[in-house]
């Protein structure tokens, strides 16, 4: 065991890195080469739920490849402390730590764990100036990080971090953690031990309340008795049952499965192959019980053993070979599901409108009739042949020979009614058998025509009879034996033909083949189509005409506002104003630091800038809801229009001098000033500034882009209509970059590469002075000069 001594940033102290080295260690080049697979199982109980937000687990793995070096970084934060004041720092370390050590994966792993800590330090430092002290003393934490087969761990206060190697368990954590009679923020994680990891070790990462209900030789016992998954039970049922809040961690390292590749099964192969998925025991056993019964059992069930493991790790048993074929299949089987659905429906929803549509034929047909019966042919009659009396005035009339009387017209009738009548015997009960109400409604109808038929002879001008009439008309009698000597299948076809012949038609009328066009992110529907001033931008590619917007606030001459979670800040030139949903909260800083003219905010320390007139620069913590005046040196004659944040670092735009001075977070303030910028550039029209790797300066004409101080090549795609880059918006975490086109009265969404995405347009946006975004709601806060809109950015 040995120790080394190293400086940790500007901490104040000495950061002790101790290599752990008392346990065996196996010689095995192969194991050391292997990276050993980490089971990470958090046990968080709160049975009273006023305690929750006083303790949390936390367990991150990489993100993305880049992060894939970092390994895994996992702990808790506790506070012994109840207060209101308090009831925020977990969350808010919590938060700190997993950022600050993920950020740039081009650090080492143990540069990026001893950012973390300082960084948490740091926090903790700045809740203490803003007189958030309640916790001092009072925090218990173990941060840990797992990479490869290594770990790196610090504690505070009462933490622990147990190893059981060999079924040996032991503290690793034993005089680690700081322990001074005057606690100081910066002081928190102080010592850093590190060491390997071996295949069986179990680390148990847990606060001192679970050593209230089991002492260190209670959980040597049952770590020795307990399987792993048993284990972990234990321990949550002991916790659980035993205490209002407590948490604990447990890693179980291993070997990693080997994952082999199964081969199609051989029938001589068969009875090797099944032991190689089941245990020799196991199969003996069965064969065993099973042999009296059927002898060749064995040979049955090997092809389906082929094809199931059972995973040590979960015991659950997993199909192999067939089961893509087989899901396959079941999706296959889904689908001809579905579509036997489809039909069954179809077939249902045709045979009720064919019926509700004989049904309204008949009724219509009936109604026919029955007007007919009652209609006055004999006036309608005597109309026309007055009027073809005039037409054909002083022509020769007809011979008298050429009139049927009326006599004989119903004699013909009557001939013609008897050869149209089908037999009882073969029709009418085969009809009442489909369905289709039958009276005496043929007999009757053309009963009912007969009068028509009688004056049809005056209205041919021509002198045709009834027998030219009958070479017309489809001889009915022959149809009617042609159906009669049907099948009943056949007459059921022949009716429903003729019946779809006629109805299908006015059923496809009704349905609209048109295709309706997909909801689309791009086109945004509003209620109300675009007025004529927003006709110019119908061109543009990927707009959405936003209807209204909400009115948050009546505030004037706000300078900055700064959505947080789900409450947004206002700054004026006096006060911060907390704006919640039912509540509004106002905070007024001391007049002697000034009249706030800039504001800016730091995400890593939940920090609110504002820059006054008489070049002091006043701290708002949304935590502790106190101001403080923090130190910082401005040169003479600067003229700072713009002010800005990255991580810890304070950003101040002096368009004067074209230079950019960048703040280091220093005791009481900010330290000595660096000029960031070492080219020269114009800053005179830069109308605001943002930051997220990069330096982003906006003025009318475009957006500046500058890394490392210097300005580079950056191309923003054009829009339709030329975009005023009045203001910008977007930080480390956003995903794009927003662009405020007051003149156009548009929001503009570009990625990070400068690719437009959206473009948002409101009449309110040209009354704009600032913006500001909340990209988990997918709000955007405009605002003006006497109240704060919120407009959907969705």
């Amino acid at each position: 065991m040995y120790n080394q001594e190293r400086k940790q940033g500007d901490v104040s102290g000495r950061l002790c890195v101790i290599i752990f080295r008392d346990m065996p260690l196996e010689n095995n080049d192969k194991i050391k080469n292997t990276d050993m697979e980490k089971s990470i199982f958090p046990i968080l109980v709160v049975n009273n739920s006023n305690l929750k937000p006083y303790i949390e687990l936390f367990s991150y793995q990489p993100e993305n490849i880049s992060q894939q070096p970092l390994g895994s970084l996992v702990g808790f934060f506790e506070i012994r402390d109840y207060s209101e004041d308090s009831a925020y720092v977990v969350n808010f370390l919590n938060s700190v730590v997993k950022k600050e050590y993920y950020l740039n994966p081009k650090r080492s792993v143990q540069d990026s764990f001893d950012a973390a800590l300082h960084k948490v330090n740091l926090a903790l430092s700045e809740l203490a100036k803003h007189g958030n002290i309640n916790w001092l003393g009072k925090i218990d934490s173990a941060i840990c990080v797992i990479e490869k087969n290594s770990i790196h761990f610090s504690v505070t206060g009462k933490a622990k971090i147990l190893l059981n190697r060999n079924t040996v368990l032991t503290d690793v954590t034993e005089d680690l953690a700081p322990d001074s009679p005057d606690p100081h923020p910066l002081k928190t994680f102080t010592n850093v031990s590190s060491g390997r990891l071996e295949k069986g070790d179990k680390l148990i990462i847990t606060s001192e309340d679970l050593f209230h209900i089991l002492s260190l030789s209670d959980l040597k016992k049952n770590v020795a008795r307990f399987d792993k998954d048993k284990f972990i039970q234990f321990i949550k049922t002991a916790l659980t049952n035993e205490l209002d809040m407590a948490g604990t961690l447990i890693v179980d390292i291993d070997e990693p499965e080997k994952k082999t590749v199964r081969k199609e099964p051989i029938k001589q192969k068969e009875e090797t192959a099944t032991i190689s998925v089941f245990s020799e025991t196991a199969f003996s056993k069965k064969k065993k019980w099973t042999a009296p019964l059927v002898e060749a059992k064995p040979e049955t069930e090997d092809p389906e053993q082929e094809k199931e493991y059972v995973d040590k790790k979960t015991g659950h048993i997993y199909i192999q070979g067939d089961n893509e074929e087989k899901e396959d299949s079941g999706a296959l089987q889904e689908q001809a599901q579905m579509v036997k659905e489809v039909m069954y429906n179809s077939m249902f929803a045709t045979k009720d409108f064919f019926k509700k549509q004989a049904f309204s034929a008949w009724k219509k047909t009936k109604k026919t009739l029955s007007s007919a019966a009652s209609y006055n042919y004999a006036g309608k009659f005597s109309s026309l042949k007055d009027g073809l009396g005039k037409k054909y005035r002083g022509r020769k009339k007809p011979d008298a020979p050429e009139m049927i009387p009326e006599e004989s017209l119903e004699n013909i009738i009557e001939q013609y009614e008897k050869e149209f009548q089908p037999s009882p015997r073969k029709n009418v009960s085969k009809i009442s058998k489909l369905g289709i109400p039958v009276k005496k409604s043929v007999s009757e109808g053309i009963a009912n025509l007969k009068p028509l038929v009688g004056k049809i002879p005056e209205l041919l001008p021509n002198g045709h009879t009834l027998e030219k009439l009958r070479t017309v008309l489809p001889d009915a009698s022959k149809a009617n034996r042609l159906f009669a000597g049907f099948t009943p299948k056949q007459k059921i076809s022949t009716v429903s033909i003729i019946l779809a012949l006629i109805i299908l038609p006015l059923f496809f009328s009704k349905i609209d083949f048109k295709k309706k066009e997909a909801a689309s992110i791009d086109t945004i529907p509003t209620t109300e189509s675009p007025d004529q001033n927003e006709e110019k931008y119908l061109n543009e590619r990927n707009i959405a005409f936003v209807e209204q917007v909400e009115k948050i606030s009546s505030l004037s001459g706000v300078i900055g506002s700064f959505p947080l979670e789900s409450d947004l800040y206002a700054v004026t030139d006096r006060t911060v104003t907390l704006i919640k949903e039912n509540e509004t909260k106002e905070f007024t800083w001391l007049e002697e630091y000034g009249s706030g003219r800039i504001t800016a905010y730091m995400k890593d320390l939940n920090l609110i800038f504002i820059l006054t007139d008489r070049e002091k620069v006043v701290s708002f913590s949304p935590v502790s809801l106190d101001f403080k005046d923090n130190s910082i040196v401005i040169p003479q004659g600067a003229q700072i229009s713009q002010a800005s944040t990255y991580l810890t670092y304070l950003y101040l735009l002096d368009k004067k001098n074209n230079q950019i001075y960048r703040y280091p977070r220093a005791e009481g303030g900010f330290g000595e000033k660096t000029d960031w910028v070492k080219k020269p550039l114009d800053a005179s029209s830069v109308s605001d500034m943002a930051i997220d790797d990069n330096v982003f300066l906006a003025d009318k004409t475009g957006l500046r882009k500058l890394f490392r101080g210097e300005i580079v090549d950056f191309t923003m795609e054009n829009s339709t209509t030329p975009v005023n880059f009045n203001k910008v918006h977007t930080d480390i975490t956003a995903e794009g970059i927003y662009v405020m086109d007051i003149g156009n009265s548009r929001i503009i969404k570009f990625d990070k590469e400068g690719k437009l995405l959206k473009q948002y347009h409101n009449e309110s946006v040209s009354d704009a002075t600032g913006f500001s975004i909340n990209e988990t709601d997918k709000k955007a806060y405009i605002i003006t000069s006497d109240e704060i809109n919120a407009m959907n950015i969705q």
